[in-house]
């Protein structure tokens, strides 16, 4: 604990009076009151309330009552409010350059003043007075303050309001502590009667606040140059143990010099909805005090709530994001954990990787991108992106984060079919779905070289495997990459002529080749060879059994065909009748002919047995089946009929006759028979 020994303002302005009283007796400046203790070191000012008492002068010296301090450089300051002993003019706006005016004060009526000693200054009164009474009516708390605001600059307050300035070459108080202080100065004895005086919230500046002091340690002593021959009768204590507040005076307790009149605390209250740190505690006022909170506390696997920041009120306290930090205790203070709850967001892929999983605070929005929606695994095979899990099929995707989400990216394998052609163009290359089937085309199944000559698409090359389909058009079930390719053939037009048996060209419109039907003038691959198996005539299938080599040409074929003309005449006359032909064929088809005037009718191309039916108005029917190229039929006409049936009348007639006259003359006869 330091003591220093502060010279009474009232002697220097005493000294200045005319009516100051020369005396070769000893002087006293009679000190009482506190000291603020080690925390009030390198301050940048100080500040008290301190009552105005109106108390009856002593007839020599004058009492004061002050806050003040010595600065880091040797200079001293101080504020308060005086007493004057005697009633006259004293000096006023006093600089080293001297005094610009005088003040009236009346004798026992407290005003304010300030005074400030440079360094090294020993001279007479610099500062200021108040005007007379300015201190106000008894029982009246009035606010002292001084305060640096840089450069060596400090400045002296009243009740808030400046009332003077000073720059004493240094900003703060270095090691010398506040002090507030009752003053019997110039004093000739101790017998005077100081009425107690009461001083309270005795502060410090901070270079921002006032802050209360937080111990306040007694002193009673005397001023620098006194004599200290008789004992300084005056005191110091708290008042009702109320903290920061004391009075000085006569009948006072006088307590030895450090002892703590109060000590002031603070209390701290953390506020914190996670960890368990909720508390509250009472501190040393000033002290400093470390506060740390964890950065995560997890509610469960995706749920969690992350510090921000502290939220302080009171002098000392601290806001801002540091998760351990600290306080000083300057008063009382309430620091609350702030957090930001946060949900975590999952994104999932089996292809790939998902940008933007992690960790969102509620209510924001997350993004969840695919680093590639279309994955290349080859040149001919990829996964392309479908979907989310959710349904939604845009990629970045964004949501408001309200809850923990987990998406999945879902995939769709495709396969790449290229499709090539030497002559015309295919469609259908591309990207296909896995399971799907690829529709394949060419244009147009052939490719005309010239009228006789042309390219035929006869199969599909499928990955190097032939497909025996000559369709234009393929369709490929997808399950991997297919490299596609129709295989085109030249063929040349060949005519078969069909000829019969009287070397007449048949009516022939389908041979059968290597088993397959064509038509008598087919486009066959060139060069080929092929077995001509037989030609398709009225259901018949004639054998031809010939090999050929495909060209444009002709091939000439002679089959088993013959025509059959048939010729009726009249069986009695010999003469043409017109007679209706019923034709059935070897193959069980059949057609009607007409003979005609001339009695002819000529069918062609008949293969096989056949058989007739010839039917007249005027003959009887014939019946007939034959093989023969040639038929002459004579018909049974109806008067051949008639005569027929007159000549057998009258045969049987004569025969009855004859029998009759034989029974008669019981003549036996021999019995005749009649052949036509």
């Amino acid at each position: 604990m330091k003591f220093f020994n502060y010279l009474a303002l009232i002697l220097v302005i005493s000294v200045s009076l005319s009516c100051m009283e020369n005396s070769a007796d000893a002087q006293y400046w009679f000190q009482s009151g506190v000291f603020g203790g080690s925390a009030t070191e390198y301050n940048y000012g100080g500040s008290v309330q301190i009552e105005t008492v109106s108390q009856v002068a002593p007839k020599t010296g004058s009492l004061g009552f002050w806050t003040g301090e010595t600065l880091q450089n040797g200079a001293f300051i101080q504020i308060g409010y005086l007493v004057p002993n005697e009633t006259g003019l004293y000096p006023d706006n006093c600089t080293i350059s001297g005094c610009a005016s005088n003040t009236y004060l009346t004798k026992g009526t407290p005003t304010w003043f300030y005074e400030y000693f440079p360094k090294g200054y020993s001279g007479s009164f610099l500062g200021s007075i108040g005007p007379n009474g300015a201190a106000g009516s008894n029982g009246k708390f009035n606010t002292y303050s001084f305060n640096s605001s840089g450069n060596g600059i400090w400045n002296f307050y009243f009740n808030g309001n400046k009332i003077g300035s000073v720059n004493l070459d240094t900003s703060q108080s270095g090691p010398n502590e506040l002090t507030g202080i009752g003053e019997y100065s110039n004093a000739k004895n101790n017998t005077y009667y100081i009425s107690p005086v009461i001083f309270k919230n005795l502060s410090f500046y901070n270079d921002k606040n006032y802050l209360q002091v937080q111990k306040g340690l007694s002193y009673v002593g005397y001023g620098t140059g006194s004599d200290s021959s008789i004992p300084n009768d005056y005191g110091v204590s708290e008042v009702d143990n109320i903290i920061d507040e004391f009075e000085v005076g006569s009948g006072i307790n006088i307590p030895k010099n450090g002892t703590t009149l109060w000590n002031l605390g603070f209390k701290l209250n953390i506020i914190s909805q996670y960890g368990n740190i909720s508390a509250s505690n009472i501190y040393n006022a000033y002290s400093t005090v470390n506060i740390s909170e964890p950065k995560y506390y997890y509610i469960n696997r995706s749920t969690r709530e992350v510090f921000v920041g502290w939220s302080g009120k009171g002098f000392g306290s601290y806001s801002g994001n540091l998760r351990t930090a600290q306080v000083t205790m300057n008063s009382n203070i309430s620091e609350t954990a702030e957090f930001q709850r946060q949900y975590y967001v999952d994104g999932n892929s089996s292809i790939g990787n998902v940008k933007g999983s992690g960790w969102y605070n509620a209510n924001s929005i997350a993004e969840l991108e695919i680093n590639k929606t279309i994955l290349i695994v080859s040149g001919k095979e990829r996964d392309i992106f479908v979907k989310w899990s959710n349904n939604s099929t845009n990629d970045p995707i964004y949501f408001k984060v309200t809850k923990p989400v987990k998406l999945t990216a879902e995939f769709q394998k495709q396969y790449y079919v290229s499709v090539s052609s030497k002559y015309l163009g295919a469609s259908g290359e591309g990207w296909y779905n896995k399971s799907t089937y690829a529709n394949i085309s060419v244009d147009s199944q052939f490719i005309g070289i010239n009228s006789t000559s042309r390219y035929a698409l006869i199969k599909w090359s499928v990955n190097g495997n032939l497909l025996n389909t000559s369709k234009p058009s393929i369709s490929i079930l997808i399950n991997n990459s297919y490299s596609i390719e129709p295989i085109y053939q030249k063929e040349d037009k060949v005519n078969f002529i069909i000829k019969n048996l009287e070397n007449e060209t048949a009516n022939i419109s389908e041979i059968i080749i290597n088993n397959e039907k064509y038509n008598t003038s087919p486009f066959l691959n060139a060069g080929q060879s092929y077995y001509v198996n037989s030609a398709e005539y009225d259901k018949n299938s004639i054998p031809i059994n010939k090999t050929i080599t495909a060209a444009d040409a002709s091939y000439d074929f002679t089959i088993p065909l013959y025509n059959v003309k048939i010729t009726t005449l009249s069986y009695l006359f010999g003469n043409p009748m017109n007679t209706t032909i019923y034709t059935t064929f070897e193959n069980g088809t059949s057609s009607v002919y007409h003979t005609g005037r001339n009695g002819t009718a000529v069918i062609s191309n008949i293969y096989g047995n056949y058989s007739l039916e010839l039917k007249s108005s005027l003959a009887l029917p014939v019946y007939l089946e034959s093989q023969n190229p040639s038929e002459k039929i004579y018909l049974v006409t109806l008067p051949a009929i008639l005569l027929i049936i007159v000549l057998v009348t009258f045969l049987l007639i004569a025969a009855y006759m004859a029998s009759r006259n034989r029974k008669r003359k019981s003549t036996k006869y021999k019995k005749k028979g009649f052949n036509i």
